[in-house]
This record gives C-alpha cells, sequence and structure tokens, in this order.
C-alpha cells in the first residue's frame, strides 16, 4: 500500500459498508423526486409486502386498484395480496407434484428436476403468473381477506410445505416405479396409463394435506364464486354497499382486462422481435405459459412513456438490488463511485452480467411517472414500491434512464401502446419459433 490514496482507502473502507463509503453526493443531488408526466391517480396507502417475496402480486394489485379508487371514487384502497398468495402456493404444490409425475423418469439431480425440487412454493412470479391466479380466483379487497403473520413473514410456511412437497415427491416417485414393476407383464401403455392413475388418484390426497397446512397458516380464503359483502365510502364521505364474487370484482373493473397487456423484455443475449418463454415456469398447471416479446430497451421506454401519458401506470421487473439505495430511494448507475475508492472500474455489459449470473430480476415494482427533457427524452422515472413508507419519498423511488438501460429487463404494457408487430407476436402464441429458455435461466427468475 504505497500510494496514499490506497491507504487512505483501506484505512476508511475496511471498517465501513463498502457501498455506503462511495456513495456519490454529487449523484443524489442531481436527482429530484420531481417529474414532468405522472398518472394522474396514484395508490393509497403505499403498501408493505414485509419479510416476504410477494413483489409481483403486490406490484400488479398495485397497478388495479388505481382503475378501482378511480372508478368508485375512492381515497384509498387496497387489494388482498394475501387472498392471490393463498392460492398461488396451492396452484404451485399442485404444478410442482404434476411436474415429478411427468419427470418420475429423472434422475433426482438431474438438472431441470433438481431446478424444480429447489424452491416448489417459493414468493416470487411473474405477470402472466398472475394473470392466471386472476382469470381463476378473481381478487377481493383486503380487509375481506386481510394479513396474517405468514403471509408477511413467509419463510418458515415456505420450508413446511417445501419439506411435505418433497416427502410427497419421493411417494409419487416410488409409486410410480413400483406400479411399472407390479405390471411388468401387461403391454407398456397400459402399464403406464395404470401407474399414471394411481398417481394423480394419490396426488389428490396430498394436495388435500397442502390446503390443510395453508389453510391453518394463512386463513381460509373465499371461493372464487363465494359471495362476499364490500362496504366503503366514497371521497363524498357517502356510504355504499355492494355484493360481488372474486371473479365477479375483477370483472367489473371497466378499465382493466389481463388478456389485453402482455411482457416486453430486454434480453441483450437473444435476437430481438421474438417469443421467449419458459419451460416448467408455472403456476396454474395447464393455463397461459409465461411469455415475453423480447425487443430493445428504448422500445420499452418508449412504451413506458405513451402508457404514463396515457394515465397508466406500468408494472416492471428489474434487479433492484445493483446500484440502489432505498433510504433515499435511488437507483443511478452513478451512484456508487467504486472506481475511485479501488481504483477498478465494473467492466460487464448487460448481455454479460446475465450470462455470468451476476443480474436478473429479482423484483417488480410500478412506475407511476416520467420525467423528460425539453427534446422529449426520458431524464428519470418515479417507481411505486412495496417495502412502506419509510423509503425514498414516502414509499416512492426514483429510476435514472442510464439505470433502466443497465437494470430493468420487463415491462407490463397493454396493446395500445406497444408496437403493432410486437403484440402480433405475443398473440401468436408459443411455436416453433419461440425461444423456449430453460428453468433455470436468469430470465425465469421469479421477481
Amino acid at each position: 500500500m504505497a500510494q496514499p490514496e490506497t491507504r487512505l482507502a483501506a484505512l476508511v473502507l475496511h471498517n465501513a459498508d463498502l457501498a455506503l463509503s462511495v456513495r456519490s453526493r454529487s449523484a443524489e443531488q442531481s436527482v429530484q423526486h420531481v417529474f414532468s408526466h405522472t398518472v394522474k391517480l396514484e395508490g393509497t396507502p403505499v403498501t408493505n409486502q414485509r419479510n416476504s417475496g410477494r413483489c409481483w402480486l403486490f406490484a400488479q394489485c398495485n397497478v388495479i386498484r388505481t382503475q378501482i379508487m378511480a372508478q368508485y371514487d375512492l381515497d384509498k384502497f387496497e387489494l388482498s395480496q394475501s387472498y392471490l398468495h393463498f392460492y398461488d402456493k396451492l396452484e404451485k404444490a399442485n404444478t410442482f407434484l404434476l411436474n415429478t409425475i411427468e419427470l418420475h423418469e429423472s434422475a433426482l439431480d438431474d438438472r431441470v428436476y433438481g431446478f424444480l425440487k429447489g424452491e416448489p412454493v417459493n414468493d416470487g412470479g411473474q405477470y402472466d403468473m398472475v394473470v392466471n391466479l386472476l382469470l381463476r380466483y378473481g381478487i377481493v379487497p383486503k380487509q375481506t381477506f386481510p394479513e396474517s403473520f405468514s403471509s408477511s413473514a413467509s419463510s418458515r410456511l415456505n420450508w413446511l410445505v417445501t419439506v411435505k412437497l418433497r416427502e410427497h415427491a419421493l411417494e409419487l416417485r416410488a409409486l410410480l416405479h413400483s406400479t411399472k414393476a407390479r405390471l411388468a407383464s401387461l403391454p407398456q401403455e397400459q402399464r403406464d396409463k395404470a401407474a399414471l392413475a394411481a398417481a394423480l388418484q394419490r396426488k389428490e390426497a396430498q394436495m388435500k394435506e397442502i390446503y390443510k397446512i395453508l389453510l391453518i397458516a394463512l386463513g381460509e380464503p373465499l371461493g372464487p364464486d363465494d359471495e362476499f359483502t364490500w362496504e366503503y365510502h366514497d371521497k363524498a364521505g357517502k356510504f355504499h354497499r355492494r355484493r360481488f364474487t372474486p371473479l365477479s370484482f375483477l370483472k367489473s373493473v371497466k378499465t382493466f382486462e389481463p388478456l389485453a397487456a402482455c411482457s416486453l423484455v430486454n434480453d441483450p443475449r437473444r435476437g430481438y422481435n421474438k417469443l421467449m418463454s419458459v419451460d416448467r415456469l408455472q403456476n396454474v398447471w395447464g393455463a397461459r405459459p409465461v411469455s415475453y416479446v423480447n425487443t430493445t430497451s428504448q422500445t420499452l421506454k418508449d412504451c413506458v412513456v405513451k402508457s404514463i401519458k396515457a394515465g397508466y401506470a406500468v408494472f416492471f421487473g428489474c434487479d433492484v438490488g445493483k446500484f440502489s439505495h432505498s433510504a433515499s430511494g435511488l437507483m443511478s448507475t452513478e451512484l456508487f463511485d467504486y472506481e475511485a475508492a479501488f481504483g477498478t472500474k465494473l467492466g460487464l455489459s448487460k448481455a454479460e452480467r446475465l450470462d455470468m449470473g451476476e443480474s436478473m430480476m429479482t423484483h417488480a415494482m410500478v412506475i407511476t411517472g416520467v420525467s423528460l427533457d425539453d427534446a422529449g427524452k426520458v431524464q428519470r422515472y418515479r417507481v411505486e414500491n412495496s417495502w412502506g413508507e419509510d423509503i425514498g419519498d414516502r414509499g416512492y423511488m426514483v429510476m435514472s434512464d442510464a439505470w433502466f438501460d443497465q437494470y430493468t429487463y420487463q415491462v407490463v404494457v397493454r396493446r395500445e401502446f406497444m408496437p403493432a408487430n410486437l403484440w402480433d407476436i405475443f398473440a401468436a402464441g408459443v411455436n416453433k419459433d419461440t425461444d423456449v429458455l430453460p428453468p433455470y435461466d436468469p430470465f425465469a427468475t421469479l421477481a
């Protein structure tokens, strides 16, 4: 350590958090929580997913609730994320067991099955998985199915369900192999059919056990066709009482159509203007697959601006832990100056970070505003998070345009705000030209 600057850096940094110690004052001063264009109505109150990985459910519920607030003239409203969380856990458990049946001839350490059994019911998810839940189960106000301890702090419940699912998976594999062995004298088609029937019957009994665990930990939710009463006061103080089922409540939201939007992503490793899908990434078995249309980062930004100008907030997926500071609510590639302290640059490109596992989608949030310069170029974005009011500007963060390019991977855009050719690619569905990614690809991560 002959150089004075190296000695100084060592004296300071050996006893302090590296990132906070190199946080750039100029980067913080250059960004304001002020925006030239915002949606007319933002969700109130600010939501908090607490110690859970339900950001994707919170993000989509936050998109929907503003449309409910506008339609019913509310000054505050929150949907039950816990309601969707319950059914997501149930559906993921069922899908894992069905995958186990389909892949029972694979070795336990097979890369695909090994990945699936790693986290069969984790909290994360993707936009298409929200759509599947919405179409099957609908939505309810938060007071109809409020939070429980295990919805807000989900790790222990996830562990318990995972242990039981792994136990059930071994039982199903053993049953399939033993049934085939016992019926070895039969033709293979008959043997396989009998083994499958036995496994499916046993799977139904196993799912009852999983349902019981979820019911005890999270509470018993309404069924999608069960009626509930919603009572509220509008902004003028007038009392209202309405009756819905979860499915009819979803259908009552006049400006929201789950099937009228899709995910646009920026994966620079692959060809643009192509559909991407992920093998076996699903919560509801046999439902809409997780699909993305790959395009440029600039196209993503153009679609966001069109959406915001039209008054629609945007669900997006990003790598929130990179060059961000939650307390100040800032996401900026200039935020931490590691080069000044260590004398070395971080030189990986976006594609290289994906290839090396250095970056992936880790969090979903909502863009509610943009700031454009005089030439119409985006300078920064207003971001609604789900980490409570104590971060950033009362729960809202600022994302720089350069940060969007490097660490934003996905935006969910309504059909009318994207180029027609991209919607056509999505609408054509998964086919022979689709890039089908393995479940361990970075774009298979659950935000």
